[in-house]
C-alpha cells in the first residue's frame, strides 16, 4: 500500500466535505468558487495521468485539488515516472484535512491585525511524514502571487530543474488544475492563457519556461478554447489559446466539433419522472463527435493554412520573439474516442431531482486540455493590449463582415480594410477579404487585422478595456 492512503468510497464524501466547504473563500481576500466539480473516480483520474506521460523528475502543482483524487494518481502513477515532487493546492483547510490530515490552523488572527490592507498573507507549504514527495499548500491560485511563491518555496526551490531559455525545451514541470466550473474559473483561465505572452521577462509561472498545463475544465469552456473558425463557440479565447498554445484533449474524452454554444448543463431532469433521470442519450453525442479535419498541409491551430510564400508570414522585425510557422504541427491532433462517465464518477453531484448515480452522462462534467506554449506565437508582447482590443470589439458582432465591423474600432477605422485585403504589403499574417465573417476569422487572419490596426497612427491612445494597470503582475482577474 502506498504511504498516503486512498481515499474512503466516493459515497461517503459528503459527510467529510460538504458543497459550501468546498466553495468557500479561505480569507477575505479571495473570493468564493462557487460550482467546483472534482474527478472523482480513481479510474478516470489515471487516465488522465497516464495521458501526461510523466517525465523523469517532473514536478507537479496540483491546483484546486480537493481532497486529492487526482493528486494519488499523480504521486503514483500506474504508467510513466514518479514524480519528483507533487505540490497539492487547495484553497480550503478543512478540505485538506479531510483528505491528508493536514492539522496546522491558519494564521492567527493577531498576526491578520497587523496587516495593512494592502499587505497580501504569506503562502503556506507544508511538509507531511508519510510521504517525502508531497508537500501541502492551503491557499488559493486565485491569488496572484501564490504560484510564484511556492516555486520560490525553500521546501520546492532545491528541486527545480534548471530554468531553460524559451525556444529550448520545456521544463519538467507541469501545472495541473480543476477549474472551477463558474465564472471565477472561467476567469481565472483566461488569465492563465493570457499571461504566456511577454518579452525577455515573462510573469509568473513561465518564468521558469514554457511550463505545461493540464487542466479540467467545465464543457462550455472546453468548447470555447478548442472551437475552430466558423463555429458556434467561437470566440476571442479561442483565437488567442490556440495562437498561444498547442492544444491537446487530455481524458475524460467528448470533444463535439460544434456544439451549442447555450447548451450550459449536461444533465436535464425529468419533470414526469419522480424517481428515474432523464439524460440525453449519448448516441446523440456520439453522432455530433468527430476527429477535426486533417490536411496535408501544414495546419495552424485554428484549422488555417499557412501559405509558403515569405510574403504572407509573419514579419520577424519588431520582435524577438516573432512567429514561426515551423512551430505548428503538420497535422492537428486526432481527437480520441469518447469517454464513458456516470454521475458518481464526479463530487459533487449535480442539484436535480431523480437523478441516479449510476445512469450515464451524455457528456462528462468536465474535459481535459493540454497547454503547451509556442516557441512563438503572432502574440507580439508589444500588440497584446491591441490583440485584447480587436479581437473583443470584433466577436461583438461575429456574424458579421469584417469590413462592416472594422468601423467600430475608431473613426476612420473602415479606411483600413485595404491593407487588410493587401498582399505583400509587408504587414504580418495573411490578408483576408473584407466579406469575411468575423466568426470565421483564423488566426493567421486575425494577426493581419491586428498588425494593421496597430500600425494606424490614428487609433486610441488607450486600448486597454478594462481598468486596472497594464503591468501583467498586478492584473486582477479578467485582464488577459
Amino acid at each position: 500500500m502506498p504511504p498516503i492512503a486512498p481515499l474512503p468510497p466516493i459515497s461517503t464524501w459528503r459527510s467529510l466535505i460538504s458543497r459550501s466547504v468546498l466553495s468557500q473563500s479561505p480569507d477575505s481576500l479571495v473570493r468564493n468558487l462557487p460550482n467546483r466539480i472534482l474527478l472523482a473516480s480513481p479510474t478516470l483520474c489515471d487516465s488522465f495521468v497516464s495521458s501526461l506521460q510523466l517525465r523523469p523528475d517532473e514536478i507537479i502543482l496540483d491546483t484546486f485539488a480537493g481532497p486529492g483524487q487526482l493528486s494519488r494518481s499523480l504521486l503514483y502513477p500506474k504508467q510513466g515516472h514518479l514524480p519528483k515532487k507533487v505540490v497539492v493546492i487547495e484553497p480550503s483547510r478543512p478540505v485538506l484535512a479531510a483528505g491528508f490530515g493536514l492539522k496546522t490552523k491558519a494564521i492567527p488572527t493577531s498576526e491578520w491585525a497587523t496587516m495593512t490592507q494592502f499587505e497580501i498573507p504569506p503562502t503556506e507549504v507544508y511538509e507531511i511524514e508519510e510521504e517525502s514527495r508531497l508537500l501541502l499548500s492551503p491557499s488559493s491560485p486565485y491569488r496572484w502571487n501564490v504560484i510564484s511563491d511556492i516555486m520560490r518555496n525553500e521546501l520546492l526551490k532545491p528541486f527545480l530543474p534548471k530554468i531553460p531559455k524559451w525556444e529550448e525545451e520545456m521544463p519538467t514541470i507541469t501545472l495541473v488544475g480543476q477549474m472551477p466550473c463558474s465564472l471565477v474559473g472561467e476567469q481565472l483561465m483566461s488569465q492563465w492563457i493570457g499571461t504566456v505572452v511577454g518579452g525577455n521577462k515573462k510573469p509568473w509561472i513561465w518564468e521558469w519556461g514554457r511550463v505545461r498545463m493540464a487542466i479540467l475544465l467545465s464543457p462550455s469552456l472546453y468548447d470555447r478554447i478548442m472551437a475552430q473558425p466558423g463555429e458556434k463557440s467561437y470566440c476571442k479565447l479561442s483565437v488567442m489559446s490556440q495562437a498561444l498554445f498547442h492544444l491537446t484533449p487530455l481524458p475524460p474524452y467528448h470533444h463535439n466539433s460544434n456544439p451549442d454554444k447555450r447548451a450550459r448543463s449536461s444533465i436535464r431532469s425529468n419533470p414526469k419522472s419522480g424517481s428515474k433521470s432523464q439524460l440525453n442519450d449519448p448516441a446523440e453525442h456520439s453522432t455530433k463527435s468527430s476527429p477535426l479535419p486533417q490536411s496535408s498541409d501544414t495546419v495552424i491551430s485554428s484549422g488555417s493554412s499557412i501559405s509558403s510564400d515569405s510574403s504572407t508570414s509573419f514579419d520577424s522585425s519588431t520582435s524577438s520573439t516573432a512567429f514561426d510557422s515551423s512551430d505548428l504541427p503538420n497535422l492537428r491532433p486526432p481527437i480520441p474516442p469518447i469517454t464513458p462517465t456516470l454521475i458518481s464518477d464526479f463530487y459533487p453531484r449535480p442539484f436535480r431531482k431523480g437523478i441516479n448515480i449510476d445512469d450515464p452522462l451524455p457528456r462528462p462534467l468536465l474535459l481535459g486540455i493540454q497547454f503547451e506554449p509556442r516557441i512563438s506565437s503572432p502574440v507580439l508582447p508589444n500588440q497584446k493590449d491591441t490583440w485584447d482590443f480587436v479581437l473583443r470589439k470584433g466577436f461583438v458582432l461575429p456574424n458579421r463582415p469584417l469590413k462592416s465591423v472594422l468601423k467600430t474600432f475608431g473613426f476612420g477605422a473602415e479606411s483600413l480594410i485595404g491593407k487588410v485585403e493587401g498582399v505583400n504589403n509587408g504587414y504580418k499574417g495573411l490578408p483576408t477579404s473584407g466579406e469575411t465573417l468575423i466568426s470565421n476569422l483564423k488566426v493567421d487572419e486575425w494577426a493581419r487585422v491586428v498588425d494593421v490596426f496597430h500600425k494606424w497612427p490614428f487609433k486610441l491612445e488607450h486600448l486597454v478595456l478594462d481598468a486596472g494597470s497594464s503591468d501583467d503582475s498586478s492584473r486582477e482577474l479578467g485582464q488577459i
